[in-house]
């Protein structure tokens, strides 16, 4: 392997842990388990679509759209923060999990 190569791999594994204890603590902030981080049904729940949604979580691109911006609208972020959000979600989602101002409402939307 080249230097590059391991490079980028360091900075991938970096950014999927980052990405992975963000969604911990947004789970575990929405009042869930923390234990359920990545279970397609309590992403879907977040949103307020119904379980038959689950599906979308495993679409490219589809996911983010629906899934992301749904919990961004949830945590009390405007149209215009969660579109912000959707599309910058390797910046956007730590500070969703980190910020004391969004707090999870299951009432917005």
């Amino acid at each position: 392997m080249g230097e590059w190569t391991e490079r980028i791999n360091k900075v991938g594994l970096i950014v999927a842990l980052l990405s992975l204890l963000s969604l911990f603590r947004v789970i575990k902030k929405a009042g869930y388990k923390s234990y359920h981080f990545f279970n397609p049904f309590i992403l879907t729940d977040l949103t307020g679509l119904s379980s038959g949604f689950c599906f979308l979580v495993f679409i490219p691109f589809i996911n983010v759209f629906s899934i992301f911006y749904m919990i961004g609208i949830r945590f009390g972020f405007s149209p215009t923060k969660a579109i912000l959000f959707m599309l910058m979600l390797l910046a956007l989602f730590p500070y969703l999990a980190l910020s004391n101002k969004a707090q999870y409402n299951p009432e917005l939307f």
